[in-house]
């Protein structure tokens, strides 16, 4: 997460701009996260439409892992984590990962992205250093990737992935200097 941190700043030199799967990004991820879902027995399905959208596929993926990564860490053992991908209304791709833990109480909403913000749940778990969600949304914001935290139905956490409009790509791609 250091380097990550370090390299922050400056990730716009670093980006290339593609037209990748989304669904396909985030198979990658869970594949790296395999050994972690097995040893707490969690089931990962991933649904919807295989959309595409524009992005720079590496940082993306670091969104992903950010993301995937909290789902992971607070889903109960012997349940079920989920990622969809569609297309809304609008015509936004978007990509949801949604788990079943004990969700993100309604006061902490507006907090999650800041820096160093942990939250009732990360105390307890006294595994959260509050720089997972803070460094994923400076990387969506960079790539104009919209992030959004919502409560689940019953409990857990949806967390929203907006990917940026193609007619917005010239915009993304000059901000990268290119």
């Amino acid at each position: 997460r250091q380097l990550h941190m370090t390299r922050l700043p400056a990730i716009e030199s670093d980006y290339v701009l593609e037209l990748a799967s989304i669904q396909r990004l985030a198979a990658e991820e869970v594949r790296e996260l395999a050994p972690w879902c097995m040893e707490k027995n969690l089931a990962v399905s991933i649904e919807g439409t295989d959309v595409k959208a524009i992005t720079d596929q590496k940082w993306c993926r670091f969104i992903l892992r950010q993301l995937l990564t909290n789902a992971v860490k607070y889903n109960p053992a012997n349940t079920v984590l989920m990622i969809v991908t569609d297309v809304t209304e609008t015509g936004q791709v978007f990509l949801d990962v949604i788990d079943e833990g004990p969700g993100i109480q309604p006061h902490e909403l507006p907090r999650i992205f800041d820096k160093g913000f942990t939250g009732e749940n990360g105390r307890i778990q006294n595994a959260a250093t509050g720089l997972g969600l803070y460094l994923a949304k400076t990387v969506a914001d960079k790539l104009g990737i919209t992030l959004k935290a919502q409560p689940g139905q019953k409990k857990g956490t949806v967390m929203r992935m907006i990917f940026v409009e193609p007619n917005s790509f010239e915009a993304v791609r000059r901000g990268a200097g290119e």
